[in-house]
C-alpha cells in the first residue's frame, strides 16, 4: 500500500475470497480500505464480498469490528454505530469496542 499497489492488494483479496470461504479475503479488504489509498470505486467494488462474508459468519465480532472501522472511515457513522453494536451483542466483552462506547467522542460524533 505504501507502494501504491492498493489495487492489486485488493485484486489479491478478491481472488482468495472465490476459494476461500473464511473471513479472511473480508477482514483484508476491510483493513486495506481503512487504512489504505483506496477511492469509493473499491468500495463499491468490494462490498459485495463484505456482505457475502456477514451472511456466511453471521456471530463473527472480529468481522463486524473491521467493517464498523471501515464505516467510519467511510463517514458512515450509523453504519459503524449498528456494527459496533452488533460486536458487542455477540462479543460483550471486546475491548476495543466497548472503548468506542465508553465516553468516547467519536461514538456521539458518529450516531449522528
Amino acid at each position: 500500500m505504501r507502494q501504491g499497489r492498493t489495487a492489486e492488494a485488493i485484486g489479491l483479496c478478491l481472488a482468495a475470497e472465490k476459494t476461500d470461504s473464511s473471513t479472511r479475503p473480508a477482514l483484508n479488504l476491510a483493513m486495506l480500505l481503512t487504512i489504505g489509498q483506496a477511492g469509493e470505486e473499491h468500495g463499491k467494488q468490494v462490498e459485495p464480498v463484505f456482505e457475502s462474508a456477514v451472511e456466511r459468519h453471521p456471530r463473527d465480532a472480529e468481522l463486524r469490528f473491521a467493517l464498523a472501522n471501515l464505516r467510519v472511515v467511510q463517514g458512515r457513522g450509523p453504519d459503524a454505530v449498528r456494527l459496533y453494536q452488533e460486536v458487542l451483542e455477540r462479543q460483550p466483552n471486546h475491548v476495543a469496542a466497548l472503548q468506542v462506547f465508553d465516553g468516547n467522542p467519536l461514538f456521539f460524533a458518529l450516531a449522528r
